[in-house]
């Protein structure tokens, strides 16, 4: 059983009372060294979660690749020459790399105008596959994503993003079912997505109307062209490796020079988010030394 000692209590508070500005300025040291080490790691968690709330939705083992102006001639091309991926790079990447789980084209227009009775607004107009979800997750408030029936024969049909549809159907109004004209061309909603994001492929998705890759590339004559190659890595592949084996691929079929880097633009959002984790980590520790050495 645990006894109290009075008389060292009693020692203990002789000496606090006989020097009150000693003990005064003691208590604040510690008090003002634990303030710093919680304030410090609050910060510094609160602006970490603030900035992967920027990235919900989206998958963090991603890459892109778009074509751009050849800088080198190369067998019998000059340089300067335009080129485009196009549907086939899409099936002999398939086939030849292994480390890609997940690849789709995606194809876009912008400043498009988007009218629903006497309201209007203008958008980014995405064309895509059902796979890109694993790319950019939506979150669908009502309604439905598009499928690959909605592919396959070519339907008039769109999803709203979150700002788009209050812009047009402010208030109570439901879109579901309502048909908008989109330069031009009328599209029914069928769904409603309220994903808010800081990042987006082609334009953010609040401000964005999905319809079927195959519809717009039907209704703008794109042919067989692709603007943008979406892909993620399989569990033990990393994006860069991935990137440089589709890269060889794509430049071989349409014969760019392998040493042309401004031929193929490339996004490794992978890369991307391994420099935020690092930032924070870094953060993290700095936050600890200066809060254990102020409370110390």
């Amino acid at each position: 059983m645990m006894r109290i000692d009075i008389d060292r209590w009693e020692e203990i508070f002789l000496t606090i009372t006989r020097n009150k500005t000693r003990s005064l300025l003691t208590a604040f040291g510690i008090f003002w060294g634990i303030f710093m080490l919680v304030a410090l790691m609050g910060g510094s968690q609160g602006m970490q979660d603030m900035m992967a709330s920027n990235f919900n939705g989206f998958a963090t083992n991603s890459g892109f690749m778009g074509a751009q102006q050849t800088s080198k001639a190369y067998k019998g091309f000059r340089n300067g020459r335009w080129w485009s991926i196009d549907l086939n790079d899409v099936e002999r990447i398939r086939r030849a790399v292994s480390g890609i789980e997940a690849l789709t084209p995606t194809n876009s227009r912008w400043n498009i105008s988007a009218v629903y009775e006497d309201r209007q607004t203008s958008c980014t107009l995405k064309g895509i596959y059902p796979e890109y979800r694993k790319i950019e997750e939506p979150v669908i408030h009502a309604g439905r994503d598009l499928n690959h029936v909605d592919i396959r024969e070519n339907r008039k049909v769109c999803v709203l993003g979150k700002r788009i549809a209050e812009t047009l159907f402010p208030g109570e109004e439901s879109p579901l079912g309502k048909f908008v004209r989109i330069n031009g061309v009328y599209y029914q909603v069928v769904g409603l997505d309220n994903s808010v994001s800081n990042i987006g492929i082609q334009g953010k998705a609040e401000t964005s109307i999905i319809i079927p890759f195959t519809t717009l590339q039907r209704h703008y004559n794109l042919g067989q062209s692709v603007q943008m190659l979406c892909y993620t890595a399989k569990p033990g592949y990393t994006i860069s490796e991935v990137e440089e084996q589709v890269e060889t691929l794509i430049k071989a079929a349409h014969l760019i020079h392998p040493d042309d880097k401004q031929a193929v633009i490339k996004v490794n959002a992978e890369a991307l988010f391994s420099m935020i984790d690092n930032l924070f980590r870094g953060i993290r520790v700095l936050s600890w030394m200066v809060g254990l050495g102020t409370l110390l």
